[in-house]
């Protein structure tokens, strides 16, 4: 997949931006669980469906499987920071405010990482 650039035009950026932004803000709505590890998967499903859709919009076709391997290869280089995340909901109200702010941030990251790999 790699080698392939496409030239983002303003429309396209926008459209990356809204998938990017509503799938980082969900991730983030998510990561607000007090239950340590429960939001790991639904997060991922999350990215995966963001990566789908941002393959979609840059007329780039990805099937499930490598967009699940993005993700969990993107979680796996942030592993820490969603470990101290996830460590953090042992503080009420506040644990679960820095795990949002976690997810939402890696969610943000893998997705303009993503654009980025593939337009110039």
């Amino acid at each position: 997949m790699k080698g392939l650039i496409i030239l983002l035009d303003t429309e396209t950026k926008e459209k990356c931006k809204y998938i990017i932004h509503g799938a980082s803000t969900a991730a983030g709505a998510i990561g607000l669980s007090p239950i340590p590890g429960s939001d790991t998967m639904p997060i991922i499903g999350i990215q995966v469906s963001m990566i789908i859709a941002l393959g979609n919009v840059l007329d780039i076709s990805i099937d499930k499987s490598f967009a699940t391997s993005l993700a969990k290869t993107a979680l796996a280089k942030q592993a820490g920071k969603m470990i101290a995340g996830q460590l953090t909901k042992a503080v009420p109200v506040i644990g679960s405010g820095i795990n949002a702010a976690v997810a939402f941030g890696i969610t943000e990251t893998l997705g303009w990482d993503f654009v980025r790999d593939y337009t110039a």
